[in-house]
Formats: C-alpha cells, sequence, structure tokens
C-alpha cells in the first residue's frame, strides 16, 4: 500500500493506517524496518534503520521492543516536507518513506546543469560535461568545460 503525500489529510490518513499495520506485524513478533529513499541530484541512496533500542533489558541479554520508537520516528518522517510518498510493505515488513531533497539544497552538480542550459550550452558538444553532470561529479564536470574553453593568450 503506498500513499501519496500532498496535504497534511494525506499525512494523517497515512499515519493513521501505517501504524495499525505496524502493530499488527510487532503483535505478530515481525519488527518492521524503516527505509528512506533520499533523492537528491539525480541520485538515489538508501538507509533503513530498525527504530528499537537493541540494549539488553536484563542479565540474561533479553531485547525488548518500545513501540513508541516506532511511533516516534513514523511521526517525525511524516512531518518531513521532503517525504513525498510513504510506502508499506507487508512482505518484509517495512515503511519505506521517499525523500527528495529540495532544488535549493540539491548541490553544485544541479546548479552547474541548471546555468548550462540557462546559457544554451550544446548537449552534443558539451556531452562530457553533461556526462559528468549526470553521474553528479561536478569536478569532472568542470574538468570537461574548461578543456572546451579556448586560451586566450598563448604562451601566457
Amino acid at each position: 500500500m503506498k500513499f501519496r503525500l500532498r496535504s497534511v489529510e494525506d499525512r494523517r490518513r497515512a499515519f493513521k493506517v501505517l501504524w495499525e499495520r505496524i502493530i499488527e506485524d510487532l503483535c505478530r513478533g515481525r519488527i518492521p524496518t524503516y527505509h528512506i529513499l533520499r533523492v537528491s541530484d539525480g541520485e538515489v541512496t538508501n538507509h533503513y534503520m530498525i527504530p528499537t533500542s537493541l540494549e539488553p533489558v536484563d542479565e540474561e541479554g533479553s531485547k525488548m521492543v518500545w513501540v513508541e520508537d516506532f511511533m516516534f520516528f513514523l511521526k517525525l518522517l511524516l512531518r518531513l516536507k521532503g517525504v513525498v510518498e510513504v510506502e508499506y510493505d507487508p512482505e518484509r515488513p517495512a515503511v519505506i518513506f521517499t525523500y527528495v531533497v529540495p532544488t535549493a539544497k540539491m548541490g553544485i552538480a544541479s546548479y552547474l546543469h541548471e546555468t548550462a542550459r540557462k546559457y544554451g550550452l550544446c548537449t552534443v558538444c558539451y556531452e562530457g560535461f553533461y556526462e559528468a553532470l549526470r553521474k553528479g561529479d561536478w569536478r569532472a564536470a568542470i574538468d570537461e568545460l574548461l578543456k572546451k574553453v579556448p586560451k586566450c593568450l598563448e604562451g601566457g
């Protein structure tokens, strides 16, 4: 089940349904993991966690699951504006959050790509430049760009 998070109401509905699924799985002895898919500069990275303390609670080393930990992180992640979608995978079980980094914070590779388009840099002539940007390697992109700049003064 997947929720698009466009409004506060979408987030409330997602919380209610996801919380019920999490509790059901915990009661069955299945511990859900939380996954955050982070989308930035055209790159997707995955971070996952089990929102529980794995510290022993007695001399035998028994572990304990605190449902409050699951609730805290569910509320926290659903409140982030960058979280645009959340999905529950009952097979794992897992709660999968899609977090899109706002454009203003995406970094120099995005800025270079946007500026190149603004000034009409040819995608054929500057293929190496655009390829480096697609990979998120802004240093290589600048190197490729500077290779195309003609020398202003010979020997100087």
